[in-house]
């Protein structure tokens, strides 16, 4: 079997969201099976330590961007040398990019076409078709800007509401696609038949699209045994998550808890409503992660996944099923192929406070019910899920792109 030389393009090489967690999880499974990896990342003083470092570029100041960083976030020089410098002294077989806009930018897309190598992309987000990679337009759904009508994020502001910023993004779609955000990238892997169609509906063929959902190594997941004894949402605490309501879902239920781990920038308002609504049976844990975090799945009834945005393929409600806990999930984005209604999980509409407190109340009076869910969601996640059905999938991309360009 070949064994091939990958170059792992991400804008992290640190774990700030979930498509960190899968750069990091490919890397570790391609190198399992054989494969090298070579990490291009920007560089970063949260950097894991690696011996490629050295070939890192300066990235954009994301915190405070001043008028050059605004440049370099349309594009990257620094990235574009730094990777020439790359492949001038490294043989590579495959790029396989990840998010590698923002901090690497476009810029990288023409020495890697250049040197001939088959490019990859998996979609962690709607970059292709949304300026601001979110579908989103000031918390709600939306898909204004399909068929590249990039201009319409600037006519909403729909980057924090800052003229500027929007401006910054549109920008930065139209010289991404003009740098080759789509004509350059040889295969896209979608983690979402939900991504896949709508990018085909903006003009990307089919053929150059397979889904290929997240995985998840369930025999690296601890089982829950117990019943559980509060409902539990992880993640970021934003508007896009659907809080707000389920919150209120959950205002005057006293005897149902719910726990809520993570931090965000909705935290204070959130605590606000908890008062406002005299919520005494929520609290607030912070960010809690690894063991402590796979704990607090294990001793839920439930986790819950209130979401009011296109979701992908959410790391967390894999990871949910691997402890053998059934998620609550909005049936929107790419969640409803991860959560069988009724069978390992529950699949409501988002915002839909009443639904959401029906079944909150149905399974805290019917915990065995929802263990049996649980069990049944492991399974699943060991049947379809798996690290070694991920692998094979990918490879055979892999060997396609090899096979298309001459290998």
């Amino acid at each position: 079997m070949a064994h091939y030389r990958v170059l792992n393009i991400n804008h992290n090489y640190f774990v700030r969201g979930g498509s960190d967690s899968y750069f990091f999880s490919l890397e570790a499974l391609l190198t399992d099976h054989g494969h090298e990896v070579v990490p291009f990342t920007a560089a970063d003083t949260r950097n894991r330590p690696t011996s490629w470092a050295h070939y890192f570029p300066a990235a954009v100041n994301e915190a405070h961007p001043g008028v050059r960083d605004v440049g370099r976030f349309i594009f990257s020089r620094s990235a574009r040398r730094d990777l020439r410098r790359l492949l001038d002294e490294q043989s590579i077989d495959i790029a396989h990019l990840h998010n590698y806009y923002g901090k690497l930018t476009s810029s990288i897309l023409a020495p890697l076409h250049k040197a001939g190598i088959p490019i990859v992309q998996t979609l962690h987000d709607y970059k292709v078709v949304c300026p601001t990679y979110s579908c989103l337009r000031h918390g709600e759904a939306c898909e204004r800007c399909a068929g590249q009508e990039f201009w319409r994020c600037t006519a909403y502001r729909c980057n924090r509401g800052s003229l500027t910023r929007s401006l910054a993004s549109m920008i930065e779609a139209y010289v991404s696609q003009k740098l080759g955000g789509v004509s350059n990238i040889d295969h896209f892997i979608a983690p979402s038949r939900f991504l896949r169609d709508l990018i085909v509906r903006n003009g990307v063929p089919t053929e150059k699209i397979s889904v290929i959902h997240n995985f998840v190594d369930a025999e690296l997941f601890t089982p829950a045994t117990g019943l559980g004894e509060y409902f539990l949402y992880f993640g970021r605490l934003e508007s896009i998550k659907g809080l707000e309501s389920l919150i209120r879902a959950v205002a005057g239920l006293h005897q149902v808890p719910l726990l809520v781990a993570g931090d965000g920038n909705l935290r204070q308002y959130l605590e606000s409503l908890i008062v406002e609504l005299s919520a005494d049976n929520v609290r607030f844990l912070g960010y809690r992660s690894g063991t402590e975090l796979h704990d607090l799945v294990r001793g839920s009834i439930a986790t819950l996944m209130p979401s009011t945005c296109y979701e992908n393929c959410p790391m967390s409600v894999l990871e949910s099923m691997a402890l053998a806990r059934p998620v609550v999930g909005s049936c929107i984005g790419g969640i409803p192929e991860l959560v069988i209604d009724g069978q390992d999980g529950v699949l409501i509409a988002p915002d839909n406070v009443e639904g959401w407190r029906e079944v909150l109340v149905r399974l805290w009076e019917d915990k065995e019910g929802a263990r049996a869910m649980g069990q049944a969601a492991r399974q699943r996640v060991l049947n379809e899920f798996s690290a070694a059905d991920h692998y094979e999938q990918v490879l055979s991309v892999y060997r396609n792109l090899r096979r298309t360009n001459g290998d």
